[in-house]
């Protein structure tokens, strides 16, 4: 009998793109890919994202929290940091937070 792992998260999530990376590395590296099956579940974070925008993450944030967009450009930093270590380029503040549901259908 295999281990089944479900896994919820959203396209636009760079936390949910470090994590599934980091479990598909342990896998690997345990070598257990035969003995576990994960499946990818849709879940949408911000019901409320327009389809579109013309402002980035860091734009907003800024907007939003009424501070520099230089200090909302450092606060991804942070993501970007972790991205890092996980092997994969993440720029959130240059991002754009557009409403995933139709990618969520999709799937």
């Amino acid at each position: 009998m295999k281990m089944r792992i479900s896994i919820w998260g959203d396209y636009a999530c760079p936390y949910c793109y470090i994590g599934e990376t980091y479990l598909q590395r342990a896998i690997k590296e345990l070598g257990v890919e035969d003995k576990i099956e994960y499946d990818l579940n849709a879940f949408q974070i911000d019901l409320d994202a327009p389809k579109s925008t013309k402002n980035t993450n860091a734009a907003l944030l800024a907007y939003e929290k009424a501070m520099p967009l230089s200090k909302a450009n450092a606060a991804y930093d942070h993501v970007k940091t972790l991205g890092k270590a996980a092997g994969l380029t993440i720029n959130e503040a240059t991002a754009y937070n557009t409403n995933t549901m139709d990618a969520h259908r999709m799937v």
